[in-house]
Order: C-alpha cells, then sequence, then structure tokens
C-alpha cells in the first residue's frame, strides 16, 4: 500500500512539473534598438525689418530653417564627441543626484514621523532603527554620486577623453518634420540635442543669412556659417547652408576653403558644386566655405565661361586657396538653312536662337538643335553640328525630310515583322530536324538492308527542302532585324553640313 502511495506521489509531481513547463512564458530575444540624435530648428530672427513686404520676411524666417531641416533629414549618422558623450553622462548623474536628495529627504522626515505614530517605545526604537538605517544608505549612495560629479567635472576641464568608447546616432528631425519648428523657451534634456537658430538681414532684394548649431546638453556652441543670396532664391540658399552644416552634425573633421575665380568678370554668374551640391560664387566672396576634410569634386561654371572640373585634396590643412582660372568660350556666327522649312523656329540646346535662314552668335562645339516647323503640325527634327571658330560665319544646311509617317508606329510595325520572322525561323527548324533525323535512321536502314533506296532519297529530298527553308527564314530575320534598327535609328538627329 505504501508503495503504491509513493508511486502516486512520484507521477503527480510529474505531470504537474510538465504543466508547469508548459504554461512557462518562453525567454524573448533582446532587440536592439538605434538610439535617435534629434535635430530641431526654431523661427529665425529678423535683424532688419526695412523690407518692401514685411509679411514676406516674417515668412521667410520660418520657411527658410523647414527648407534646411528637409535638406538635412537624409543626414545619416552622427558621431558623438567625447565631449558630447561625457556631457550627456553628467547631465544624467546630476539628475541621478536630484533624485537622491529627494529621495532622502523623503526618508528623513519618514524617521521623523515615527516619534508620533508609533503605538509604543519598542516599536518606535524598532522604526527608527530601519528608518536611519535607510538614509544612512541613501547619504552614502549620495556621496559616491557626488564624487562622481566632480570626477566627471574635472575630466572634461582637463579635456581627458582617454577611454571614452565611440557612440553612433540616427540624425532624425524633431517631431519627424521639417515643418515642425521648436518653440520653446528652454531645452529639456529628453526634447532635443541639436538645436538650429539663425538671424536674417534684409538688404533690398537679398538676404545675408547667419545660422547657429546649438548642441546639447550643455548647450554647446558648435558652428556658425552664413549666406547671401536672393529672396527668390532661399531654396538654393537653404541647400547651401545644409551643405555646410551636414558634415558639422557627422561630426567630420572640417576644413575651409576660400575660392578665388578668374577673371573678375565671370564671378558674376559662376556657380561652385562640391561633390553636386551647388554654391554660389558670389556668396563667397571674401569668405570661405566650409568642407569635411577629405578628396572633393570641384566643378566650377560661369555664362560665357568653359566649365572647369577637377578633384582636389582638402586634408593637409585647415584652410585652402584654390585659385580657378576659366577660359572664355567662343563665339561664331553661324546661319542654318533647309529647303523644306525655311521659316521654322530653331532652339539649340533647348534655348530659341532664331529662325532658318537668320544669323544667330553660338559658342563653338558640339550643339544639339531643334527645328520646330510651321504648322504646329508637324513633328519636330532633331539635328547635332559642330560650330568651329573658323570662319566669322558659317553655313550650315539641314538635309530634313518630311516624315509624313509617325516614326513610333513606323518602329512598331518593324518590330512586330521582325518578332514575326524570328517566330517562324524557329517553328521552321522543328521539321527540319524531325526530317534531317529520318533521313539518317533510314540511311542506316538502307546500309543494313532494311530500306530501300527510293525511301533514302525521298527522306533526303524532304530534309533538303525543310533546311532551305529554314535557310530562307534566318535570311529574312537578318533582313527584318535590319529594317528595324534602321527604323530605330530615324530617332537619330540629323548631321549638319557645311554648305
Amino acid at each position: 500500500m505504501f508503495k503504491r502511495l509513493v508511486v502516486c506521489i512520484f507521477l503527480t509531481s510529474l505531470l504537474c512539473t510538465a504543466l508547469w513547463c508548459e504554461q512557462a512564458p518562453a525567454p524573448q530575444s533582446a532587440s536592439v534598438s538605434v538610439a535617435d540624435w534629434v535635430l530641431a530648428g526654431s523661427v529665425f530672427t529678423l535683424k532688419s525689418p526695412l523690407f518692401q513686404n514685411t509679411a514676406s520676411l516674417e515668412q521667410v524666417a520660418s520657411t527658410l530653417p523647414s527648407l534646411i531641416l528637409e535638406n538635412l533629414s537624409d543626414t545619416g549618422v552622427r558621431v558623438l564627441a567625447p565631449q558630447e558623450i561625457l556631457e550627456r553622462k553628467l547631465v544624467q548623474l546630476r539628475k541621478e543626484r536630484t533624485n537622491l536628495g529627494n529621495s532622502l529627504t523623503a526618508a528623513i522626515k519618514e524617521r521623523d514621523k515615527q516619534l508620533f505614530v508609533s503605538d509604543s517605545e519598542k516599536n518606535l526604537k524598532k522604526n527608527l532603527k530601519d528608518k536611519e538605517a535607510k538614509i544612512q544608505e541613501l547619504r552614502k549612495q549620495l556621496e559616491e554620486k557626488n564624487s562622481q560629479i566632480e570626477g566627471l567635472e574635472l575630466q572634461l576641464e582637463q579635456g581627458d577623453f582617454q577611454g571614452v568608447q565611440e557612440v553612433r546616432e540616427a540624425i532624425v528631425l524633431w517631431n519627424g518634420s521639417p515643418e515642425s519648428l521648436f518653440s520653446g523657451t528652454t531645452v529639456k534634456n529628453e526634447d532635443i540635442n541639436g538645436l538650429l537658430t539663425g538671424t536674417i538681414v534684409a538688404s533690398g532684394n537679398y538676404l545675408s543669412v547667419t545660422v547657429q548649431l546649438t548642441l546639447y546638453p550643455g548647450a554647446i556652441h558648435a558652428i556658425e556659417i552664413q549666406g547671401l543670396d536672393a529672396v527668390a532664391d532661399i531654396t538654393v540658399l537653404a541647400q547651401e547652408l545644409a551643405s555646410q552644416l551636414k558634415p558639422v552634425l557627422q561630426n567630420r573633421p572640417m576644413v575651409r576653403v576660400a575660392f578665388q575665380i578668374e577673371p573678375p568678370e565671370a564671378v558674376a554668374t559662376a556657380k561652385i558644386f562640391v561633390d553636386g551640391a551647388a554654391f554660389s560664387a558670389k556668396g563667397f566672396v571674401d569668405k570661405e566655405l566650409l568642407l569635411p576634410a577629405g578628396n572633393h569634386l570641384i566643378e566650377v561654371e560661369s555664362s560665357g565661361f568653359r566649365t572647369r572640373t577637377f578633384e582636389a585634396d582638402f586634408s593637409q590643412s585647415t584652410r585652402f586657396l584654390a585659385t580657378v582660372n576659366l577660359e572664355p568660350l567662343d563665339k561664331t556666327q553661324v546661319t542654318f538653312s533647309s529647303h523644306n522649312f525655311p521659316d521654322a523656329q530653331v532652339y539649340i540646346d533647348g534655348i530659341p536662337e532664331g529662325t532658318l535662314g537668320s544669323e544667330m552668335e553660338l559658342t563653338t562645339g558640339f550643339v544639339f538643335g531643334t527645328v520646330l516647323p510651321t504648322p504646329q503640325t508637324e513633328y519636330p527634327h532633331y539635328f547635332v553640328a559642330e560650330i568651329t571658330p573658323e570662319s566669322s560665319l558659317t553655313q550650315l544646311n539641314l538635309q530634313l525630310k518630311r516624315d509624313t509617317q509617325e516614326i513610333s508606329s513606323r518602329i512598331e510595325k518593324r518590330r512586330r515583322a521582325m518578332y514575326n520572322s524570328y517566330s517562324a525561323l524557329l517553328v521552321s527548324l522543328i521539321p527540319s530536324f524531325i526530317t534531317y533525323g529520318m533521313y539518317v535512321n533510314v540511311a542506316n536502314g538502307w546500309a543494313l538492308g532494311h530500306e530501300s533506296k527510293e525511301t533514302v532519297n525521298l527522306w533526303k529530298n524532304i530534309s533538303t527542302g525543310s533546311m532551305i527553308l529554314s535557310a530562307g527564314l534566318g535570311v529574312n530575320l537578318a533582313v527584318q532585324l535590319g529594317l528595324f534598327i534602321g527604323a530605330a535609328d530615324s530617332v537619330l538627329p540629323e548631321r549638319a553640313k557645311t554648305k
């Protein structure tokens, strides 16, 4: 009886253990989340309200920071500087110290309250002992926290950043939108990590903008940049300012580059492109452009001058002077003519330059032209021409033909014919392979004495006919392919010839 009871208890314990294991939740895998570095912008301050339209200028003060943030939405990752990491840690330690101070104050009040709530001397002593132990523990933690804060403050003061590990954070916009501007009077530690502020000075139709980047916590002044452009070009101005802010936000080493463009008359319309980002040359006269250290592709263009492109290494110093000499473009008087469209409008590189038969002053080199016949129902014709400075007046004749059939329709027709020829060739190969196999089979049978000579000749003639048909369809495919390529090439522009 006792053995049965032991076995029953053992089986019951096994069943309960199994049920408990099935109901126990499975451990969840820890998910690693990437921290965000939050960037915000505030409405810029107007330093010069003397403007023809004050309402428009106030709108620029709120629109410009939004445009800058929009260009910074894809900045990527910020590598936190050691000072920024320690500043964050210091703010967190001070916050923990404040919480400990509040807890200590509450514990002291709770201890003193025992004098009035304890119902006996024995309970009073016990409660006072417990509360005093808690107070002593909080005081010890508070002393340790003060010691950590003093050590960290000393480390920041001495600039000792050894042992500080690198931290990377994804740069995101405040509230996830460039239109959402920060309007708070004070910045809390949990609000943002970077704030763009700025001032605008208006002079006529031009704006001089100064933008400051402040890092939090610590309210560290990171950089101050300037930009100058017309009111109508605030989009370009925002792109220029954002291009200078982006490497600073990424915390990359920076250098200052000044551009000197020669001749002086090229400066007014010059544009500087650094790695594809455009900057107005006139906005950097007597100023420096802030760029990340390293190699950059520089392109300088100006109206009436040849574009200059080069690669420069800005890594051996903190300041550079780049002198760019632009060569003026040669221009030639050109007249285009055509027997088909005597009064048609001519566009050169998309710009209307005149009509056929009239003189045009064009830059030397290859140009892409468009002839727009009249009436407008005619299709436009395209041509390429090489303008040379050999003569002061060049007469170019355009051999343009009237095309009564739409080019796309002709190309589609040739394409269908080519595909049909290709399909016919593939289909013809099936009987060619079958008949040739039958011919080989009966030829082997005749050699062994199982087939007659007439049967062999019959399958030979059938196989030969099938192969000739396939070969003819192959030639037809080659012809149709050539016609299709010719139709497709009809969209290429004509080549103008000197008369």
